[in-house]
């Protein structure tokens, strides 16, 4: 799917395995930082299944635009660019930034429906 992060239009994957949030590549991370701001990322690795224990670095935006969204605390990870997460992709789109709508899939349809929850 195409959605803009911090301002750019991004292709990323929606992972609705994943109760992370959103998962790129260092490629991507250097395109779409200056839109974001400053975030402290540290060395980290996270774990996946089918894939294994990944090197990372993580770290937490206080707000983050993700298409017409803002999402506040928004987890981020950046993989080193030839990671197995993200040589298919630039990223994974978690389930952490849609906690509070209802989200509909229509694969026979390729819908994507998301209601905010928020008043």
């Amino acid at each position: 799917m195409q959605i803009p992060i911090g301002g750019k239009k991004t292709e990323l994957q929606l992972d609705t395995g994943s109760g992370r949030g959103l998962a790129i590549s260092e490629k991507l991370w250097e395109e779409v930082r200056e839109g974001i701001g400053d975030v402290e990322l540290r060395n980290n690795s996270e774990l996946y299944p089918y894939i294994g224990r990944l090197a990372c670095k993580r770290g937490v935006i206080g707000e983050l635009e993700v298409g017409e969204r803002t999402v506040k605390n928004a987890k981020i990870s950046v993989f080193p660019s030839n990671s197995p997460l993200v040589e298919d992709c630039d990223g994974l789109l978690g389930m952490q930034y849609f906690r509070d709508t209802v989200m509909v899939l229509d694969f026979d349809g390729e819908l994507l429906w998301i209601k905010s929850l928020q008043s």
